[in-house]
Parts: C-alpha cells; structure tokens; sequence
C-alpha cells in the first residue's frame, strides 16, 4: 500500500526490509520530542497571572488589562483567559506573546500544532506562534462538539446540525440537520470524507468539498445479506463503474459492508473454501490493484486507504500479500529491480555494525532462502569467508534474480 497522499514505487516487502535493516531492534525515532512541562506552578490573582517556583518562590507577575478567568497550561504552552481576551504568555519570563480578542467563555484545544479555541457560537484556528488566526466559523448555534479528521477537515456538530468544514479555511462544505436524525460518526476515507447520521450516509471530497453520493445507511449496505460469493461479485463489478462518483461510493461501500460477525465481508472471507468465494476475493483485489494506481488522485488514495483500513482488521496478513500479489501482478512495472535488493543486502554483510550485519542476513534468508552459515557475530575472518561465499554466489546468478510475488521472495530463473 502506498501512502494516503501519494503513490510511491516501491514495494512494501522492501521497504520493510530497509526499515528493519537500518532501523535496528529499537526502531526508529520520528517526529519531535514532547514539549518538556515547565517546573513552576501558575494562578490567577485578580488581574495577574503568578509562577512560583516548586520552592513557593514568586518567579514572575504579569498583570493584564482585564481580570483573569482562568490560566492553562497546554502542551507547555501558558494561556491567561479573560472575559474579552486570550493571551499566551511565556512560562519562564511572564512575557506577552501575543493577545487575541474573543468574548465569552472559551475552550482551548492544540491539535497537530493548531489552537483551536471555541465560544458558544463559534470556532476559531489560531497559529499558537504567533497569535495569527487562520480563520473563524459561526454557526448561529450552540456548539456541542467538533473533531478533526487528520488535519483536512474539521467536524462540527451543534445542536441543530452537523457541519463539515476545511481545515485550511473552515469553509464549510457540508452540513446535515441533526433534529431529524441522529449523527453516528465521520470519517476520512482517503480522499473523501464520509458523514454517517442515522438515516442518511454522505459522501464528499475533502479538498474541494463537492459531495460525492448520498443515500441510506441501506444503500450502503445493500449487499450484506447476500451470500459471501454474491456480495463479493457485487462489490467487484461495481468497482468497475467508470464515473469518479461511482468508484468512490463503491470504495465506501467496500469499508462499510460488514459480515454478521461485525467484521468486513473482504477479511471474513479470507479462510473460506468455497471456489466461487476465492475467485470473487480475486477480482476485488484485482479491481482495488488497479484504482491504487488510477489517474485519479481521489480514487487511487482512496483506494489505497480502503486496503490499508482492511489490512489493519487482518491479523493473518492476507489482505496486505493479496492485494501487491494483484499489483504486481497487474503492474509488474511498480516492483523495484530484485537483483538491486539482494546486491544491497550482500554488501551489508561486510558492515562494521553487528546488529545491521544481523538485519542483513536475517533478510537474505527470508529473501532468498539462503544464509551460507554466515553469523552476524562470527569472527572477522569467518564473516569474510562467509561474505566471499556470497559474492560468488550473486555473480553466478547475476542478471537471473526476479520477484516471486506470491510468496514475496525473490528467485533465480
């Protein structure tokens, strides 16, 4: 599977052995450190924000222009909230950094790096640097709730309706009254978001808003009490429509299409014997191979998304080997050169690095079924003689390595 924002040529066997090989057994660190929480401790007092420091030394006063409601501390940021304003100021001086005007009782939420502050009526984004707000969002509506999807849309709920909103702009796109009818969730699918009340299910583009489809939580599931053969054929067929539209509403319908044991029809029916079932299982992935890789940036994410959601419901793995069995076996284009895989890993033998040397060999035997009695831990002469061995060996076979796609190895022919 590729990544939900684009789709990268490279198959995930090798990219799981160049993680597990440059990785190391503690894996890999990625994103930024949490922000370490200041040691003092900050009130209010009439119009002044107080530290003190764990000793119950005053370390700062900040006075504002107007009585201060309340003070948080969020993700090692400082906020005084009054009545008209919310100001950040910083914990270790009482320094302002910035103040914003916004009237009423506040909520302050940080979410992937966004202020997102909410009043009765209204949902503002701020940058928390700089105090800049990105936008606001009115509803003329008490706010119950929001949430957001993966920082590209922006769920709001009041309590007549449901809005959705995008994240860059807080235009909102869509909206469903929530009087008539119950709201059960919202979800990013890829490229398209899915908004589920009880009696009517929507779907939309996340970027340009432009809905997709909408019907009945029924039409949706129109297939669930067919046999597993028949609802899979029926799924396969409609993953073959050529609207956008159509596509997209059948990506869903795949998602949602869940057997009586709650679980999706695609991963119930992987341990089934039935010949029909099996070819049915087939063409789904066959269909799902090919719109990962449509020129529609919409289908191809949301496709990918769909068999990234199946896979993560899949213990055994199936869907993950069935759906790059059905890639490659569709786009052959899309596998990396085999010879250039083990040639890296051979040279990896000869690495200074024990626990590198140990993913190395580790990954040609799964690879390629072979190890040489070479031993990550050996002496420096007998890793040498072990290395040599398979220097020769590649030279003998060079030009011969191809990928074995079902069984994800590589094979000489």
């Amino acid at each position: 599977m590729t990544g939900t924002r684009g789709r990268k040529k490279i198959s995930a066997i090798v990219l799981a052995a160049l993680v597990l090989a440059l990785a190391g057994p503690g894996g890999l660190m990625l994103g930024k450190a949490k922000p370490e929480e200041p040691s003092n401790t900050f009130y209010k007092d009439g119009k002044t924000v107080v530290a003190r420091n764990p000793k119950g030394v005053v370390e700062w006063q900040t006075t504002l222009k107007e009585k201060v409601k309340s003070v948080q501390m969020i993700e090692g940021i400082l906020f005084a909230l009054c009545d008209n304003t919310v100001t950040r100021l910083s914990p270790e001086r009482g320094d302002i950094i910035w103040a914003a005007g916004i009237r009423g009782e506040k909520r302050l939420n940080l979410v992937g790096g966004a202020l997102f502050i909410q009043t009765s009526e209204t949902l503002f984004r701020y940058n928390p640097e700089d105090g800049i707000r990105k936008w606001r969002y009115t509803s003329g509506e008490k706010t119950q709730a929001y949430e957001i999807l993966e920082k590209r849309v922006v769920v709001v709920r009041t309590d007549r309706r449901v809005a959705l909103l995008t994240y860059s702009r807080g235009r909102e796109f869509g909206a469903r009254p929530a009087t008539s009818q119950k709201f059960t969730g919202a979800m990013l699918l890829g490229d398209v978001v899915l908004l589920e009340m009880d009696n009517e299910y929507s779907l939309y583009l996340a970027d340009t808003g432009r809905q997709v489809a909408s019907g009945s939580p029924r039409d949706f599931k129109k297939w669930a009490g067919l046999s597993p053969a028949d609802a899979l054929a029926n799924i396969a067929k409609a993953l073959r429509v050529s609207s956008q539209n159509r596509k997209l509403e059948a990506l869903a319908t795949l998602h949602l299409l869940k057997a009586e044991s709650g679980r999706p029809w695609v991963v119930e029916a992987l341990n089934s014997k039935d010949k029909a079932v099996k070819q049915a299982m087939s063409d789904v992935m066959s269909r799902l191979a090919d719109l990962s890789k449509s020129s529609s940036q919409s289908v191809a994410v949301t496709a990918n998304a769909v068999v990234i959601n199946l896979a993560a419901m899949d213990d055994s793995g199936r869907i993950e080997k069935d759906f790059y069995t059905a890639l490659f076996g569709n786009h052959p284009e899309e596998l990396p050169v085999a010879e250039s895989i083990v040639v890296a890993f051979i040279r990896m033998l000869r690495l200074g690095d024990k626990k590198m040397r140990a993913h190395s060999i580790a990954m040609l035997m799964t690879l390629v079924g072979l190890d040489f009695d070479y031993k990550a831990d050996g002496t420096m002469r007998d890793r040498s003689r072990c290395s040599l061995e398979w220097e020769k060996w590649y030279e003998k076979h060079r030009g011969s390595f191809e990928w074995d796609v079902p069984n994800r190895k590589i094979r000489i022919r």
